[in-house]
């Protein structure tokens, strides 16, 4: 039982590692167009630029087609 578990990890070593970074990732980008969206409501003060930014900083993450299905 433990060398079929083994050996199960080790061909799908590679595929975690690359989605956990890629995890990793994706969540810093988020929280760096968030951070960006409360900076610039800060500076300007102004709903219309906060809301242009969101728009620009989030709506490639809905067209992308990672996030669509097959």
């Amino acid at each position: 039982m433990n060398k079929k578990l083994h050996t199960l990890f080790e061909g799908l070593h590679t595929f975690l590692i690359l989605w956990v970074t890629q995890s990793f990732s994706a969540l810093g980008s988020s929280m760096t167009s968030y951070a960006l969206v409360v900076w610039s409501y800060q500076q300007k003060g102004s709903a219309l630029t906060t809301a242009l930014l969101s728009i620009c900083s989030y709506a490639p993450m809905c067209f992308s087609p990672s996030s669509r299905g097959p």
